[in-house]
């Protein structure tokens, strides 16, 4: 009743409260009413294929202001997608689906990549078909990406570097060999569109770590770049310092994981103070860059 009359709350979190499809029903029963709701995060909370068509509904009703939904981590599978993802009539703001149960067979996210502004799911082993979708689609800005193989990543890349409208790009975990990090340093150079490229948690080898600095060297667009190694990949100093030795002068904001040894921490964040003071007073250098380690 509170949701139904309510006219200022734009934002429900109910991640991680185990509401199930019951709960999901009686949710949307009371935003049938509601044209205020913005955002709905439904992570984690047992949600399968029967409270996906309860979700259905919502959307496809006249009344539906939700132009933003979190359903990571729910066994909604490839029946509960389609039911979801069929239903977007118009261009929704994100989407979140990953860790869902997602297969090769999921035709549906395909189209919906043409309606969709930011989106994350766990690429699934054969992804040709998004790969063709997301070549195409002029809606898409962020693509967030879990858990991909050295193929299933490296086939995304080809459709990324034939679109023109991506500008945050995200790998999560998963494995990114080296024929697969020079392709992708291939394409970001020549992308005009791709300002932030992110890299979190990923299975990848330090010294393809520092192949991404060559994109600075290049491209004039990128001004955001994060490398997340997995634990026992953490990047060294010296590589680290190698990095920032080929900041160009459009960088905004360098996020890098990196081992520190306690002997040598106040001589490695000296060196790394001294980069960053000789970068921002270069010229062409309208935004201060910011280093996180």
């Amino acid at each position: 009743e509170v949701l139904s009359n309510n006219k200022s709350i734009e934002h429900i979190d109910l991640g991680e409260n185990s509401i199930g499809d019951s709960g999901v029903e009686r949710l949307v029963e009371h935003l049938k009413c509601n044209n205020t709701i913005k955002h709905l995060g439904l992570c984690d909370n047992n949600i399968t294929s029967s409270g996906a068509d309860h979700l259905r509904k919502l959307f496809t009703s006249n009344h539906c202001s939700v132009n933003s939904i979190e359903l990571s981590d729910n066994p909604l599978k490839d029946e509960g997608l389609d039911l979801i993802l069929q239903s977007i009539s118009v261009t929704m703001e994100h989407v979140g689906i990953h860790g869902t149960g997602m297969t090769s067979s999921c035709s549906s996210v395909s189209t919906a990549l043409h309606k969709i502004k930011s989106i994350k799911f766990t690429l699934p082993d054969n992804c040709d078909h998004i790969n063709n979708s997301l070549a195409n689609t002029t809606v898409l800005e962020e693509l967030v990406l879990y858990d991909g193989s050295d193929v299933a990543y490296h086939t995304m890349i080809s459709g990324i570097s034939r679109n023109s409208s991506i500008n945050r790009l995200w790998f999560s975990g998963g494995h990114l060999d080296h024929p697969t990090v020079s392709y992708l340093v291939q394409v970001i150079k020549l992308s005009k569109t791709i300002t932030e490229l992110h890299l979190s948690d990923v299975d990848i080898a330090p010294s393809d770590c520092l192949l991404l600095s060559d994109v600075l060297s290049v491209n004039s667009v990128v001004k955001r770049i994060s490398i997340s190694c997995q634990p026992y990949q953490l990047l060294d100093q010296s590589l680290v310092l190698k990095f920032l030795k080929k900041l160009n002068c459009t960088l905004e904001v360098l996020s890098l994981s990196v081992t520190l040894e306690a002997e040598y921490d106040n001589q490695f964040i000296r060196e790394v103070e001294m980069l960053v003071a000789e970068h921002n007073q270069s010229d062409g250098v309208t935004t201060p860059l910011h280093v996180e380690l």
